[in-house]
């Protein structure tokens, strides 16, 4: 089976899976609680989401102007200040003639970004930062261009408008079956003949549901990032134009430095008196950088990064574009690392790897449907009552994950051993929740978050020549806000600025660093006192859990009692 025809059994398998399930659930709702109500509720969020779709595209368009420092141009006038590379959108125009891009907007920042937005196809709008066009070649900017008018032609944009409804009406339902349950119609009779403890039990189904949808959505959403990376190969013929701007996007290797980040108004240019031992050449051979991406095949952390994004994580999707490559005859072989990606497993941190599972939605969902069937086999027994032990096992799930997040927090910032981001870079046993303490020099050229004027995470490119991502918010949400309130007004002068920053280097769908000592060379510093925080933060949740899980104890006498 060829990789499209993959792609398009997984959406036709997806799609018959959310109707399979919201069948089911509007026949049993409707069956106890009347189909009026219930039918009412779906009609409304259907029509508020085609009114949201159809205006979300100019609240878009309002927010690039205004947050984003982005500046509007016409498509033609796009293509011709850009050349060669834009012109693939006029290709695909007439080859797809539903195909059209209204405006182009061109954020003002040198951290990489695009992506699309619209209704429908013809009416689509393309939004790109100007660091992206700077750090790509033109053959990998004209296919970055493809992919994403390939989300445009593939009509992602009613796709996963359609697959967020479900989600929507699972949500609606178990609300639904809530509120009916605690204030049942009717006399003390229908509340003892097991009614409210039937819809009850509905409700919990119904919840275990809607996470079941959350993930089948976001699978959907990975699989439409295949198909855009299809369309674009399949029109372009360029596969390792592809996987190496993905690589430079992602991990922020094979960049050669713009003179643009070095011409920032009364900042000189990054001098740095000592050369990096190591430094990561630039490049546009994709076979250069895929040794990188072993992470993404042979850690135990990939597959759960992955189940909760919205993207497949890099290395797998340059796996794929190598694979489709070598199905058209454009490329003879995988690289040996590819080849040789999955050989070897990473050994699990089982402690730390047991207590994300147990924060992750997908363990209260697994306790959810576990409830119901004790619930339902209680309240065959032994009537209402049989429900408490149903009840208090999913308190005491909740509680346990809460306490879960809380040792997680506690324990984000305990390695203060010294890495090299050399090492760092091949690391397979790093981490999206447990940080190798790290200490790096550079030059802040953009802001987090292409453009968008209330980010103060920086984008910083490394004496080492690696591009990255600091976050560098307050570890203490309330301060976080307050502070980072404070340093939004003075960002625009800190970037271009040298930076030596001292944090924890983690590592998920990409790589990032938790900047919590950051000195920049105009001599503002930032301390954002990130492991306190994240200890103090442990400790609430750790508390907050173990009230709720002794809560979970006591819930069975509680509803007796009742």
């Amino acid at each position: 089976m060829t990789v499209i025809n993959k792609l398009t059994l997984a959406s036709v398998l997806t799609f018959g899976f959310l109707l399979s399930m919201l069948g089911f659930f509007v026949i049993l709702a409707a069956l106890v609680t009347g189909v009026i109500g219930l039918a009412l509720g779906i009609v409304l969020i259907v029509l508020i989401n085609i009114v949201v779709f159809f205006i979300s595209p100019i609240i878009m368009d309002l927010s690039l102007r205004f947050l984003y420092n982005a500046h509007e141009m016409k498509l033609d006038e796009f293509v011709k200040t850009y050349g060669a590379p834009a012109e693939v959108i006029m290709r695909i125009k007439e080859e797809k003639k539903y195909v059209n891009v209204k405006n182009v907007y061109v954020i003002d920042d040198n951290t990489p970004a695009a992506f699309t937005y619209g209704s429908l196809p013809s009416e689509a709008r393309l939004a790109l930062s100007r660091g992206l066009i700077d750090m790509l070649s033109k053959d990998e900017l004209e296919i970055v261009l493809a992919h994403e008018m390939g989300h445009i032609a593939n009509l992602d944009f009613m796709i996963m408008t359609l697959a967020q409804t479900f989600v929507q009406i699972f949500y609606m339902i178990y609300t639904s079956m809530l509120k009916s349950a605690m204030r049942p119609r009717g006399n003390s009779r229908e509340r003892k003949d097991g009614s409210a403890v039937f819809l009850l039990l509905i409700a919990v189904l119904a919840y275990a549901f809607y996470l079941i949808s959350r993930y089948v959505v976001l699978y959907l959403s990975r699989v439409r990032e295949y198909y855009a990376d299809e369309f674009a190969v399949r029109f372009t013929k360029k596969p390792k134009a592809l996987a190496m701007s993905l690589i430079k996007i992602a991990y922020g290797l094979g960049i050669a430095p713009s003179e643009q980040w070095a011409k920032f108004k009364g900042v000189e240019a990054l001098c740095i008196a000592a050369p990096a031992p190591f430094a990561v050449k630039p490049s546009n051979d994709p076979d250069e950088f895929v040794k990188y991406t072993d992470f993404d095949f042979k850690s135990p952390w990939a597959t759960l990064v992955e189940l909760d994004s919205t993207h497949p994580l890099i290395g797998r999707r340059v796996k794929r574009i190598y694979e489709l490559g070598m199905e058209m005859g454009l490329i003879k072989s995988l690289p040996a690392d590819l080849k040789n990606a999955e050989e070897e497993r990473v050994k699990p941190d089982y402690l730390r790897l047991g207590l994300y599972l147990l924060s992750m939605p997908i363990f209260v969902l697994s306790v959810y449907v576990v409830s119901f069937a004790i619930g339902l086999v209680g309240v065959l027994i032994f009537g209402a009552p049989g429900i408490s032990l149903s009840l208090a096992l999913l308190i005491g799930a909740v509680g346990l994950s809460i306490v879960a997040s809380g040792l997680l927090g506690i324990m984000r910032y305990l390695d203060s051993r010294q890495y090299t981001l050399e090492n760092l870079l091949m690391d397979e046993t790093a981490s999206p929740v447990s940080g190798k303490f790290v200490e790096i020099e550079g030059k802040a050229i953009g802001r987090g978050e292409a453009g968008y004027v209330f980010s103060t995470d920086l984008y910083v490119n490394t004496k080492e020549n690696v591009f990255l991502l600091v976050k560098t918010g307050f570890a203490i949400p309330v301060l976080n806000f307050i502070v980072g309130i404070i340093r939004i007004f003075g960002m625009d002068q800190l970037l271009g600025q040298n930076v030596k920053i001292k944090g924890w280097f983690f590592r998920g769908n990409g790589y990032w660093i938790d900047g919590d000592h950051i000195e920049f060379s105009g001599g503002t510093k930032w301390d954002n006192y990130m492991k306190l925080g994240s200890i103090l933060g442990g400790i609430l949740y750790i508390l907050i859990g173990g009230l709720v899980m002794l809560f979970a104890l006591f819930s069975p006498f509680l509803i007796f009692m009742l």
